[in-house]
This record gives structure tokens, sequence and C-alpha cells, in this order.
């Protein structure tokens, strides 16, 4: 306010007194404003960012961007939660406000199974599992399970920072059921699709001959050959075998045995 062309400051009220001359008085008035501060944690921005002044009933927007691999975790205005959301507009502003945006890494995609491959079988007791690497996890939750539902398991490990992960101690002729996920700071992934692999049959070990014994002599031409099974099958498969007389003779005869010619 202006009282005879000298400021009287921005006063709502001025009195004259004691009145002896001529006066002038003269008021000018501007537009209330208010601020609007805003922030954004680490891995994202907000736009505009620091202090903003606005014009009193204006509205204000502000564009939330996270940085690649991260996502919205939260927008507080006022100090309460607007939800993760990407944009935010202040309408008909009246009065001071904050805004602050929080981030954090997304949930990593669930791993696809590399090998063994699905349905493999003749596979060893000790096999390496391996599986892709999922962008942004930091460990892997590998499960082994006799049952597709992994209702119970016999291998579960959710430390595994690699991609591939030995298993020892499977039994032979078994089928295996297996899975994986990813986990970051964002939470974690879904399961992979569930593969399976059979293991390996185990072999039979050779046969202990029973009879006719070693080095045998006189043994019948019709003989029946016995054998026992060590371990493996639960019996052998050994059938009568005919030795003709020419096989026996030239089976029992020895050096020492042959006529010298005289």
């Amino acid at each position: 306010m202006l009282v005879d062309g000298v400021s009287a400051g921005a006063v709502t009220s001025h009195t004259f007194t004691n009145v002896t001359t001529a006066h002038t008085i003269a008021a000018t008035f501007a537009i209330n404003t208010f601020t609007i501060t805003a922030s954004a944690g680490a891995n994202g921005t907000i736009a505009p960012s620091g202090i903003q002044t606005v014009n009193y009933g204006a509205n204000q927007t502000f564009t939330i961007t996270p940085t690649l691999g991260y996502h919205v975790a939260d927008v507080l205005v006022d100090g309460v939660s607007a939800g993760a959301v990407t944009s935010y507009t202040f309408t008909n502003v009246t009065a001071a406000h904050t805004i602050a945006a929080t981030f954090t890494i997304n949930t990593p995609a669930a791993p696809v199974l590399v090998a063994p491959v699905d349905a493999a079988v003749s596979i060893l007791t000790s096999p390496s599992l391996s599986w892709n690497a999922s962008t942004g996890a930091a460990t892997y939750r590998l499960q082994v399970s006799t049952s597709n539902t992994f209702a119970t398991t016999i291998y579960n490990d959710s430390t595994i920072t690699g991609t591939s992960q030995p298993i020892t101690g499977l039994t032979v002729g078994t089928i295996y059921y297996w899975r994986v996920n990813a986990k970051n700071a964002g939470g974690t992934s879904a399961y992979s699709t569930v593969w399976s692999f059979t293991t390996i049959v185990a072999l039979p070990t050779a046969p202990v001959l029973v009879t006719p014994v070693d080095a045998a002599v006189n043994v019948s031409t019709s003989p029946t050959l016995i054998g026992m099974p060590r371990r493996g099958p639960s019996h052998i498969n050994c059938k009568s075998r005919r030795v003709t007389h020419l096989a026996r003779r030239s089976l029992m005869t020895r050096p020492s045995q042959v006529p010298r010619k005289q």
C-alpha cells in the first residue's frame, strides 16, 4: 500500500488522523502462492523435483519414473500413501504440500529349466541340474521330489546364487521331479514348469558259477549249468545246455592226456 506515494507495507488497513491536507492512498494486490516439495528415493525420479511454487487455485502434476528393472513402491502425498502411482496431480491448490516417491527392484521372472531335459531317462544318480538366469535374481530355490506335487522333497535349497546345482545320493531306477524359482529384494517369482527325469537302472554284477565246478571231469555230455546271482536280478535265467560229444571231448582233452604216436 502506498500512502502519499510512500509504501506503508502489505497492510490491510490504514487510518489518516487529524487530516489537514490532501492525501493519496493506493493499494496493489498479488495472488497467493504455495509450495509443493517433491522428492524421490533411489532408483527413480520425480518431475518436477524440489520446491515448486504454485499459484492459489492452480493445479500441479508430478510424473514418477522408475529406473529400468525397478518399479514404484509407493507415493506419499502429505505423508499419506497414494499407492504405487506413476503420476499425481494436485488440483485447486490452496495450501502447501509434499510428495515423495520410493522404488523397489522388479520381482524376477520364473526361471526356465535347461537340463536334464524333461522326461529324460538313464540319468546318473549324481546329476547336475541347470536353468536359465532370471533378470535381477539374487538367489534361486531348487526343489527335487519323487512326487509331482512336492508334498515332500529330497532336496530343497533357497540359497543358490548360480544357475546350476549338483545333486547326489539319488536312487537308481527312480522318477524325480524338479522345479526352480528366483528371488530378490522385490519378491519371489513363481516356480518354473515342473520337469522330470528317471535315473539309470543298475546293471547286475556277473553271476557266480556253481556247477559244474571249475575244471570238473567226467561231466555228462548233457550237463545242466547252474549259476548264482550276486546282486541285481532276483534270479538268473539259465537254461540247460547240451554239449555235443565232440565238443565234450575237445573240452575234456588236455595236452598230457593226448596219446603219443609210437
